[in-house]
């Protein structure tokens, strides 16, 4: 499910790069200033097409925290690589389905969760790829669960009933 996506969004290869470029898979990313809790919502369909409107509900979350610019793409960035690799390899059919995102910030800690019907998918339970091999001599998938693991303090994966839920918690 972590692979390749048989069409990925330009934006999503450009925003991976520019990841890896800027060194954003790791280290601090924090907050400018203080803030209260809050919770941003979304229900979208299963379509590469809805990112884009998940990115400015995003950015405006952040401008509403007064998260920092690190964090503001670090949640953008995981929450579309979760997405694609759903979207692209989660579901036996090509029907309509609903995945519920929600971000919160509350006592410095920023969550972000991905919850979707798709085929259950553990994507904390695959080892870190070989990043000492170049892209051809490795195996493929695994590199976008590498990033988020690097952009967030801790990665769980939990199935309840026939859901797949993914919770990523950074420290602000």
């Amino acid at each position: 499910m972590w692979g390749r996506a048989p069409a990925p969004p330009t934006r999503g290869c450009c925003r991976l790069a520019r990841a890896v470029a800027l060194g954003y898979a790791g280290g601090a990313v924090g907050v400018k200033g203080e803030h209260m809790a809050d919770e941003l919502v979304l229900q979208v369909k299963n379509q590469l097409s809805e990112i884009e409107r998940i990115t400015q509900s995003v950015e405006a979350f952040a401008e509403r925290n007064d998260l920092a610019p690190k964090v503001t793409f670090a949640v953008n960035l995981a929450i579309e690589e979760v997405l694609v690799n759903t979207i692209s390899y989660g579901y036996a059919d090509s029907g309509d389905h609903v995945i519920d995102i929600r971000v919160t910030v509350d006592a410095g800690v920023l969550t972000a969760r991905v919850e979707d019907d798709a085929r259950p998918f553990d994507p904390t339970d695959h080892p870190a790829p070989d990043t000492t091999k170049g892209a051809e001599d490795r195996a493929i998938g695994g590199l976008g669960i590498h990033l988020v693991r690097g952009l967030f303090d801790v990665v769980e994966y939990h199935r309840r009933g026939e859901r797949n839920q993914l919770v990523m918690k950074k420290n602000l």
